[in-house]
């Protein structure tokens, strides 16, 4: 990961470590405030609906529906620990 904050590269996450059966939120894991807080970079919300729907868990094919992306504003950090980086991080895509 290191390497690619170093080329400039931007990191996909996805911080709860599996997707929800219904879509709901589930606990982010703490790599994501480790990381964000070592290599000193920011953080970008984004909420995924419908995902849930259209590509059920376990499934082996999508279905047809609507699956909705929403990017909220970049997150930085000075100093937080990694559990505080966890929990605003995960504040900010809730209230997406």
């Amino acid at each position: 990961m290191g390497k690619l904050a170093d080329h400039r590269i931007n990191i996909l996450l996805f911080p709860e470590g599996e997707r929800s059966e219904d879509g709901s939120l589930l606990p982010f894991q703490q790599g994501l405030g480790i990381m964000v807080r070592e290599l000193g970079i920011p953080v970008v919300p984004v909420k995924i609906a419908g995902l849930e729907k259209v590509f059920p868990r376990g499934a082996h094919w999508p279905r047809r529906g609507r699956v909705t992306v929403t990017f909220g504003e970049p997150l930085r950090f000075s100093g937080e620990s990694p559990g505080e980086i966890v929990e605003k991080a995960r504040k900010a895509v809730l209230e997406l």
